[in-house]
Formats: structure tokens, C-alpha cells, sequence
């Protein structure tokens, strides 16, 4: 731990200046931000390092603060710590209020879409009563509706409470350590640290061993990161929400509450908690534009569609998300949402022998060195082998798991080598050393296998960066197993391999050692940031981080769907840079940049970066925040996957892992379950088939209601009625539900994804639609109104009141027949002719028997339900008329749909650009902000 008289004898990098200055510290919280969202190492030094940190905060490293700091004795109302808190805040986040579930449900009941699905279940369910059958039907809608929806809500503002009050951490406090609650954390507060432990708020490393932790759940990225001092290269800081891996540790707590990483990042979850999904806004706006043309059915198509679509196991959360997905135009992705978060080792040189498969490499290396091998793997690694959830899988640094994993392909158990092992110093990995290196004492009984060996000698084993090893190396192992002289020859094509092999996504890992006299041993000292001279080489391997199978192919697709994907990282540019190209992501016309360097633009620069960067690196959390809204305000609909909620929250749509922490999975609209990014195509195939089956079913729907409108209103003019009250309820209420089944049942098929995404400002109905809902509506009246002017004649009736039946009962057959024809028609949104595509697929199997019951059904409402529908019994020609007439409604739809006399740009918005900001409101916002620049150099 540092000490105090340490912390008063050094000199301050950096001065007290007045606008350090808050109250009685000498730190602000957001100077204190700054140093975490990006981690800026390079600013902890600026202003002193941990050690002028900490006597800007007023603590003294070695009893932390007093537990009675700030109470004032001649003040009984004083609380301590109430200055500290004022100026840093409490470690209190507020969070989602818990409504009870009551109230949820009258929240829903307020909503205009649900409003309509409520009352159209009701409807059903007051009728289905009354004829004392199928009742479950409305029963079973209204407690998906408001049941299924409230208690969806309720779970996840519940799982929103994440800091349990409960729970205790162990600070020092008055030179004592003692365990307070959570919320009793202050700025300033010296922290431990111990494995397993959820750290709540932001601090700087000030002391510990070995201390890892796991910043997979805030960062996204997968790799351990070990905190130690900034002064040898490694990284100081610890965020909140991170979780203690390995090893124990003391720090100092910088940022608490809404000022934390973790606060901050709720905080902003928070602020887009109430915002309504882009589908549910367009069937709203539907709905109000719309509610004289009775257009309710509209949410339960997508809400057939919606249980449909959540049936398949591959997703979760759709039906409380209730998002669109089909119209994805940007997908914005971790790194680590490619990768299988493992590595493995491809290939390498051991002893001068080359091998391309890792199971044949034991037979080709010769025996001594084979086993010098596998001792430096086994014991100069920090990886180590756990059990979880039944599994025995590898944990610690990913390079370190995949040598493990490369010696116990060939039978080795690590375990047993590093029981029999004596361990004397080891010097774990540092990027600053790009090495890590053990000693041993000579006296194991494992794989080593030396007889001769005097117990009084060590060994040490070194493995890292090629060109750190081989600058200690003297000697190297042949091909023979026998020792020799590297000469320049030798380490000139070690060096050539090891380029070759050598690339961004690829690893290269060499492997040297030593054996030592006790005097050798003792002359090195303790000095990690050297290596020991005259190594012996042994080899190298090359390691690989693993893709997700699949991936390449999976953006491919997306690509030619019309989704652009980019890729948001935390990694070096190289790095990145590679992995992007080999998926696919990084294509010629892209580009790539690091975070730094896209911060550093204007906002007028960064709207038009944006489309044109697909590759993102060395880029803070934020960022991804960032970009998504940038794309959201070019216009895009951004879809984002990865565990960052924020980002999660911002986007139109987001996707979370099923292995996601708890705030990425409350955040997401869209969990998948298999973990799998192959299934982004999954999610997108089936938000098409939404939105295609919702368009469907409302061209259908809207048309059957400007029809029965127009015509009622007609009849009513007239004073003349042809269709009862039963016959229009059967037409509405009957045909409606049942259509919506055959119409929204439809399963995703390939076909959708050939076909771009469109613009979000599209409407849901669009004018190729239109043109078909006012087309077949103007056909279906017109034959209607023939009909009862002319059907007398064609039909030769007479005057009398048993023929008046007949004529209403043919006009009625007519009308459903022609609906039943239409279900076919608006099978197809667009001006594809072939209206029968994919409709005896084995997945459209209920389209053909819902198709089968409303034509049985007619059959016996018009022969058997003369008394309840007012209908009578017709003859086989007009029953054969009737069905000619309603098959017309196909050509119909075939005419309007071969119809191309007018531009495809005015009649669909698909074709339409969508508003972006004008060249000359560019060059305007360039030129303000060149002016802007020229003023800062003048003044």
C-alpha cells in the first residue's frame, strides 16, 4: 500500500490551479470523470498520478477517512461526510420507480393500439357468449393484451434495481477496516477488492496482487484486464460494474452515484425508457387516420403476427419490445459479438519442425524438447482450468487458455506439472516487457524427465513477442534435439517465419529457456524488466482468435439485404482493421478510424463521416452511443448488438445476448438465445415477414372497409338495405379475424431478403398498396351496384319477396367471394404478378385451410342458416356465377399490378431518397466553422 510520508515527499506533476478548485477539494467530479470514459492514463499522470488523487481528496492512503468527518459538535442536525457528499455525490442511482401492477395495466388500456385490439376482443367475447360457444377465444386475447404485456413491464422495471441495497463492502475508515453498505461509499473512501466482487463505483488502483477483472459486462470486450500502476505500463482503473476476477486489491474511489460509469450508463437507459417503438408509432398514426374505417383488426394481425414470430426459440422479448426490425438500414455490432471469445493455436515451429495441425506436433518434435514444452506451457501461464455448470473449460488470459487447451489436445494434464513443480519467481505478462517469464526449481518428478539433474539447479522459461526473446537467445534446438550456436543465419529465418506467420488476427508466440547454476540464479536478481541472456530457442506457435462459423457469410447476406453493418471496438486499429476485412465489414469503398480521431471532429463532420465509416477502434463505450445517434438523426434505422445499454437503449433496434448481463438484456428489445450473431439474419427475415404479413393484412382490411362504408352509405341514401345485420357482422368480424390468420400466419421465407431496406419516413401503407385498396375497392362496388341494378335481369327475378331474397343472398354470396379472392390477392404488397408464390408451401398449410373453412362455412350459412343469416337456398349456376364474379377480383389485382404507365418513383416510396442536409447547408456549416477556427488563432 502507498504510503503517507511517500505521498508528501513527491513533487506534483501538475499545480493546484484555481479551477481545481470546488469547496475544499481540489478535484471536481467531472475532472475526475475524465479520467475513465475514455481510460486516460495520460491524464492521471497530468495531474500527479494515485498519489496526488488522493491529496486532492483529502485521504491519507494509510487509515482512509475519518468516520466522523464533517460532524460539527455544537450541530446536532450535522451529518458526516455531508461536504464530501455535496460536492461527489451519494452512491444512490435512481432507478425505474415499481408501478404497481395495476396501474400498468390502465397504462396499457390508455394506449390507442391496444385500445382496439381491446375492444375488438371484447366485441368477440360478448358474442361468442351469447351463442355460448368459443368463448376461450376473447378471453384468452384480452389476457394476452393486458396480462401477457403488464407483467412484462412489471419483470423488467424490476430487474432495473440492480445495486442491491443489502449489500456491504469492506473500506478503511478511521485506520480500521470496516464493512459499510453500498450506498455508504464516498469519493475519497480507500476500497478492497477480493475476488467475486461487483465493484459499485469507480476507483484508482492503488495497491493489491495479482488483481484481475472482468470488463466483458461494461466494455464488451472479453479479454482480463490486470490493474496495477500506471508508472509500469499497465491500466489503474477500475469502473463500476466491473467484477474481481483474481486477486486482491486497494483503491481509491473517484466517482460515485449518477457520476460512475455504471451510474452514467443507467442514467442514460433510463432517459429512453419511455420511448415508443417506430412500429407502434406508425400503427398509431394508422389508427388516427383511420378509426372511421373500423381498421381495429390492424393490431391483431400483429398480434397473430407477434405469436407467431415468438414461437421460434431462437429470440425473446418481442412481444413486450414490439419493434420493427424488417426496415434495418444500419447494424452497428461489438467486435466480440464476432468472435467465439476463445483462441486457438493453428499452427507453429517447435525445434525447427513445422506442423499445420495441432494433433500431430507431439510425433514430430523430438522427445526432450517435447517435454521442456510442455513444462514452460503448463507452469509459465496465468490461465487455469474451471468447472461451470458442468463444463471444465479454460479461464484467464484467451492466449494463455489456447496453449493450455494446445497441450491438452496431446494428453498433458497442466494440473499435475504444476503440482510437482516449485515455483521460485515468477514475472507476469506486461505490455511494456511483451514477455512473461518463471523460475523453477530443478526437482520435478513430471514430464521433465531429467535424471540427471542436480537439485541445487534452476530453470526458467520465457515465451512472448519474437522479437524480445531473440534478442536474449544464444543458442537453439534443431531438428536433432541437439543444442547449437544461433548464428545470424538461424535467427534470420526464425525472424522471416515468424513475419509470415505473423498478422493482425494472428498471434505469434515463441518459446525459450534456460537452465542455472544456484550462483547463475542468484547474480540475476530481481529484475523483471530484463531478461536472462544466452536463452535457448525453442520454437514458436501461432494463435488465433476464433470467428463464429458462419460469419462472413451472414454479412454477406445482410449486405445484399440492404443492411450496412458497422463494427464498434475497443482493440487496436490493425486488429480491427483485419477482423473487419476477413467477415467482410471492411470493404474497399469504407473506412476505418480510431476513436481519438473521430471525437476530434466537428459535428457537421461527423454526420457525413459516419456513413462512410464501417470500422470503428480503440473507441470508448460512448462512443457507441454516439455513432448510433449520429446514424438515427442521418435518417437510418440502427439496429445494435452488444452489451452496452445506452447504445442498446439509443437504437431503433436492440439486440442483446442471452449470456449478456442483466442491464444489457433489460435495455435490449430483442434477446437471442442461442448466442449465435447468424442470428441477426433470423431477426431480420422474421421483422420482414412482419411488416410484409401487417401490410397485408391492412390492404385487405382497409379495402373491405372503404367497400362496406361506401356501400352502406349508399344503401342508405337510397333507402334501399341488401345486407343484414348478420350478414355484415359475418362479412367484418368473422372474415376479419380469420383473414388476419391467413394473412399474418405466413412464415419468413429468402425471398426477403432480396429485396433493400427503405426509409423509416416510408409510410406503412404504401401507394402500390393504395393503388390496389381504391382499385379492387372500385371494382367490388361497381359490381355490387350492378348487380342490384341488373341482377333481376341477368338472373330473370321478378318483383316478388321471395326473389328479393335471392338477389340479396347472391349479392351477399358475391361480396365474400370476393373477399375470399382478395385474401389471395393482398398475399402480395408489391407488383410481383404471381399471387400464388410459395402458397402450397408445407409452411402456408393453415392460409389453405383457412381458405377451406370460410368457403365450407358460406356454403352452410347460405344452405342451412337461412333464419339466422337471412339468407335462402341458391341453384348450382348461381353459386357457380357468384364464385366467377368474386374470381375476377385476380385479374383485377393483375391489371392494377401491370399497370406501369406512371413513374415506379411516385407511386412507391422505396424508390424515394431519403432527406439528408443539402450540399450547401455543408458548405455554410464548413464555412462557419473555419471562421470559427481563424477567431481562436487571432485571439
Amino acid at each position: 500500500m502507498l504510503s503517507h510520508e511517500s505521498s508528501q515527499e513527491r513533487t506534483p506533476l501538475l499545480g493546484r490551479p484555481s479551477e481545481f478548485k470546488d469547496g475544499p477539494f481540489n478535484f471536481k467530479p467531472k475532472q475526475l470523470c475524465e479520467l475513465l470514459d475514455p481510460k486516460n492514463p495520460e491524464l492521471l499522470v497530468k495531474y500527479g498520478g494515485a498519489e496526488k488523487i488522493l491529496e486532492g481528496l483529502k485521504v491519507d492512503p494509510t487509515t482512509g477517512l475519518s468516520s466522523d468527518e464533517g460532524l460539527c459538535t455544537s450541530n446536532q442536525n450535522s451529518k458526516p461526510f455531508q461536504e464530501r457528499r455535496k460536492v461527489f455525490g451519494k452512491n444512490v442511482i435512481p432507478g425505474v420507480i415499481q408501478r404497481y401492477l395495476l396501474i400498468l395495466v390502465w397504462k396499457l388500456f390508455r394506449d390507442e393500439t391496444w385500445i382496439t385490439l381491446s375492444i375488438a376482443a371484447l366485441t368477440s367475447l360478448v358474442i361468442d357468449l351469447n351463442i355460448n360457444v368459443g368463448w376461450v377465444e376473447g378471453t384468452s386475447i384480452i389476457a394476452m393484451i393486458v396480462l401477457t404485456n403488464a407483467i412484462n413491464v412489471y419483470r423488467a422495471e424490476e430487474v432495473s434495481r440492480k445495486l442491491d441495497e443489502s449489500s456491504t463492502y469492506n473500506v478503511l475508515r478511521s485506520g480500521k477496516e470496516q464493512q459499510i453498505n453500498v450506498n455508504e461509499i464516498n469519493v475519497g473512501d480507500i476500497l478492497y477488492l477480493e475476488p467475486d466482487n461487483i465493484v459499485p463505483v469507480d476507483c484508482i488502483f492503488l495497491d493489491g496482487h495479482n488483481l484481475t477483472c472482468d470488463e466483458s459486462h461494461v466494455t464488451g470486450e472479453s479479454d482480463l484486464i490486470k490493474k496495477g500502476h500506471v508508472k509500469d505500463g499497465m491500466d489503474p482503473f477500475i469502473l463500476s460494474g466491473t467484477k474481481v476476477f483474481d486477486g486482491t486489491g486497494t483503491c481509491v474511489v473517484i466517482a460515485v452515484g449518477i457520476y460512475s460509469f455504471f451510474g452514467k450508463t443507467m442514467m442514460a437507459i433510463l432517459s429512453y425508457y419511455n420511448e415508443t417503438s417506430l412500429l407502434t408509432k406508425l400503427l398509431n398514426a394508422l389508427y388516427e387516420k383511420f378509426t372511421q374505417l373500423d381498421d381495429t383488426t390492424t393490431a391483431l394481425a400483429f398480434a397473430f403476427a407477434s405469436i407467431q414470430m415468438s414461437k421460434d426459440n431462437f429470440l425473446v422479448k418481442v412481444l413486450s419490445a414490439c419493434k420493427t426490425m424488417g426496415d434495418i438500414t444500419v447494424l452497428c455490432l461489438d467486435k466480440t459479438v464476432l468472435t467465439q471469445s476463445k483462441m486457438l493455436v493453428t499452427e507453429g515451429i517447435i525445434g525447427q519442425k513445422k506442423f499445420d495441425q495441432t494433433n500431430d506436433w507431439k510425433c514430430k518434435v523430438a522427445t526432450s524438447t517435447y517435454n521442456i514444452l510442455i513444462q514452460g506451457i503448463a507452469i509459465n501461464s496465468s490461465a487455469f482450468k474451471n468447472k461451470e455448470n458442468g463444463n471444465i473449460n479454460f479461464v484467464g488470459n484467451k492466449t494463455d487458455c489456447a496453449l493450455l487447451d494446445f497441450i491438452t489436445s496431446a494428453g498433458v494434464d497442466h494440473q499435475e506439472i504444476r503440482t510437482s513443480t516449485k515455483f521460485v519467481k515468477v514475472y507476469p505478462f506486461k505490455p511494456k516487457r511483451k514477455t512473461m517469464t518463471t523460475f523453477i526449481k530443478l526437482s520435478c518428478n513430471g514430464p521433465c524427465e531429467e535424471a540427471t539433474v542436480n537439485s541445487e539447479n534452476y530453470r526458467v522459461h520465457v515465451k512472448g513477442a519474437h522479437e524480445m526473446i531473440l534478442k536474449a537467445c544464444t543458442h537453439y534446438v534443431d531438428a536433432e534435439d541437439k543444442v547449437q550456436q544461433l548464428d545470424s543465419s538461424v535467427k534470420q529465418s526464425i525472424e522471416t517465419n515468424a513475419k509470415n506467420f505473423a498478422s493482425e488476427t494472428i498471434r505469434t508466440i515463441c518459446f525459450a529457456y534456460r537452465d542455472l547454476t544456484t550462483s547463475e540464479f542468484k547474480q540475476l536478481g530481481d529484475t523483471p524488466e530484463l531478461l536472462p541472456d544466452n536463452l535457448i530457442y525453442l520454437g514458436l506457435v501461432c494463435i488465433q482468435e476464433l470467428l463464429q462459423p458462419g460469419v462472413k457469410e451472414s454479412v454477406e447476406i445482410l449486405r445484399n439485404a440492404g443492411v450496412i453493418v458497422k463494427m464498434i471496438t475497443g482493440d487496436n486499429q490493425k486488429t480491427a482493421n483485419a477482423i473487419a476485412r476477413e467477415t467482410g465489414i471492411l470493404t474497399r469503398s469504407g473506412s476505418s478510424m480510431n476513436g481519438s480521431e473521430f471525437n476530434e471532429k466537428f459535428n457537421w463532420q461527423l454526420h457525413e463521416t459516419v456513413s462512410e465509416l464501417q470500422v470503428l477502434a480503440c473507441s470508448s463505450p460512448t462512443d457507441k452511443d454516439h455513432i448510433v445517434k449520429l446514424l438515427k438523426e442521418n435518417g437510418e434505422t440502427v439496429a445494435f448488438i452488444g452489451n452496452y445499454g445506452p447504445a442498446l437503449e439509443s437504437a431503433d433496434i436492440g439486440l442483446s445476448m442471452i449470456t449478456d448481463p442483466e442491464t444489457a438484456k433489460e435495455a435490449a428489445s430483442i434477446i437471442l438465445k442461442d448466442d449465435d450473431f447468424n442470428s441477426i439474419v433470423k431477426v431480420l427475415k422474421w421483422g420482414r415477414a412482419v411488416k410484409a404479413n401487417v401490410r397485408k393484412f391492412l390492404q385487405f382490411q382497409l379495402t373491405i372497409s372503404i367497400t362496406t362504408i361506401i356501400l352502406s352509405f349508399i344503401t342508405t341514401v337510397v333507402n334501399k338495405s341488401f345486407l343484414t345485420a348478420v350478414q355484415l357482422f359475418f362479412i367484418k368480424f368473422i372474415m376479419g379475424p380469420l383473414s388476419a390468420l391467413a394473412l399474418t400466419i405466413e412464415l419468413p421465407s429468402d425471398e426477403l431478403l432480396d429485396r433493400k431496406s427503405v426509409s423509416k419516413k416510408r409510410r406503412l401503407v404504401s401507394f402500390k398498396m393504395w393503388k390496389m385498396i381504391f382499385g379492387q375497392a372500385i371494382f367490388q362496388i361497381g359490381i355490387v351496384l350492378s348487380l342490384l341494378i341488373m341482377g333481376p335481369t341477368i338472373f330473370n327475378l321478378s318483383n316478388s319477396k321471395e326473389d328479393k331474397e335471392i338477389l340479396n343472398t347472391l349479392v351477399f354470396n358475391t361480396i365474400v367471394f370476393l373477399q375470399i379472392f382478395n385474401i389471395i390477392n393482398c398475399r402480395n404488397t408489391n407488383d410481383n404478378l404471381n399471387v400464388f408464390e410459395n402458397i402450397f408451401k408445407s409452411s402456408n398449410y393453415i392460409f389453405i385451410m383457412i381458405q377451406i373453412i370460410l368457403i365450407t362455412g358460406q356454403f352452410f350459412i347460405i344452405e342451412h342458416g337461412n333464419k339466422t343469416f337471412g339468407t335462402t337456398n341458391l341453384k348450382w349456376y348461381q353459386w357457380l356465377i357468384t364464385i366467377l364474379i368474386g374470381f375476377l377480383s385476380l385479374l383485377v389485382g393483375f391489371i392494377i399490378r401491370f399497370n406501369t404507365c406512371v413513374p415506379e418513383s411516385i407511386f412507391d416510396e422505396d424508390y424515394r431518397a431519403m432527406i439528408t442536409p443539402t450540399l450547401r447547408g455543408r458548405r455554410k456549416r464548413k464555412k462557419f466553422h473555419e471562421f470559427l477556427r481563424r477567431s481562436r488563432k487571432i485571439y
